[in-house]
């Protein structure tokens, strides 16, 4: 077995051991939260969706003319952000921009809400975000402050 088939596997059986210790009801989520990917485009379907869309990402990637490049991904202008406001679905987790290669994955919101919306420990780092609304509204539901954000 080769160093990365060793990682693969030890990942699995850990991800084994906790959703194990969270079917027994003493976590708020019943199973890890955070989905395994292979690449960027897995790790792309994972985290933003649709279902689907890694495989035609990967199709896209082949009509480059190098074997990796920048990859920009636009989101729908009824994106309401990651996590959902007003519930108990806070976004946790990482979100890298950056393959191993060093290649830059750049997302184009065009949608009035923030990449993430509500977080409850949530990392986002080599990430090109493109706003394209004019204004971008964040809200706190708990005390009625919303600031309003101005793209300039």
């Amino acid at each position: 077995m080769d160093y990365f088939d060793r990682l693969e596997a030890d990942t699995k059986a850990l991800y084994e051991i906790a959703n194990e210790a969270r079917s027994k009801g003493l976590d708020v989520e019943t199973k890890s939260e955070v989905p395994l990917a292979k690449d960027l485009a897995e790790r792309v379907e994972g985290l933003v969706g649709p279902e689907g869309v890694a495989k035609r990402i990967k199709e896209l990637e082949q009509y480059s003319a190098y074997h990796k490049k920048r990859l920009c991904i636009t989101l729908s202008e009824k994106f309401a952000g990651l996590g959902q406001a007003g519930s108990d679905y806070a976004f946790r987790g990482v979100v890298v921009g950056k393959d191993y290669n060093g290649n830059k994955m750049v997302i184009e919101n065009p949608s009035d809400k923030p990449f993430v919306s509500v977080s409850n420990g949530c990392v986002v780092k080599d990430l090109d975000i493109k706003v394209t609304a004019k204004t971008i509204t964040l809200t706190n539901d708990k005390n009625g402050t919303t600031v309003n954000l101005r793209n300039c």
